[in-house]
């Protein structure tokens, strides 16, 4: 293990848990990580009002929905991007990010996961009862 990252995270601040909801950010930095199983891209944003970091690991399957809602949410959808420049103008710009916290469960664990636009609401069921009882009867010929 490497002492020096545990050395980091024993003198760091472990904050509380995020709450649902909308939070406004700034990119921070961005960062190729170089796995052999599985690389990933590492985004630290900062809550504008709060200055608490989230960190947000995108890996090869979810990186161009990433890219996708952040053009989307900055009105950029129709114009081209290199990814590495986009992520540095939104840095040298300190341009407002949105980001949705919502919590689920998936198979029998808490997930907190961070969207860049914001969620479809689900529609409750129609729990509306159908009294057949009402219909006519049909009569045979």
């Amino acid at each position: 293990m490497d002492t020096n990252k545990l050395m980091s995270m024993y003198n760091s601040t472990f904050q509380p848990a995020l709450t649902e909801g909308l939070y406004v950010t700034k990119m921070l930095s961005h960062e190729y990580v170089k796995n052999n199983e599985n690389p990933y891209i590492k985004f630290t944003f900062e809550v504008v009002d709060t200055g608490r970091k989230l960190i947000e690991n995108r890996f090869e399957r979810g990186f161009g929905v990433l890219v996708s809602h952040l053009r989307q949410q900055l009105g950029r959808e129709n114009e081209a991007v290199e990814p590495k420049k986009f992520f540095d103008e939104l840095i040298a710009n300190q341009t407002p990010i949105k980001i949705w916290v919502v919590k689920r469960t998936v198979n029998g664990y808490p997930r907190t996961n961070f969207n860049f636009l914001e969620p479809i609401k689900e529609e409750k069921p129609n729990t509306a009862v159908v009294d057949d009882s009402m219909t006519s009867p049909v009569t045979p010929a």
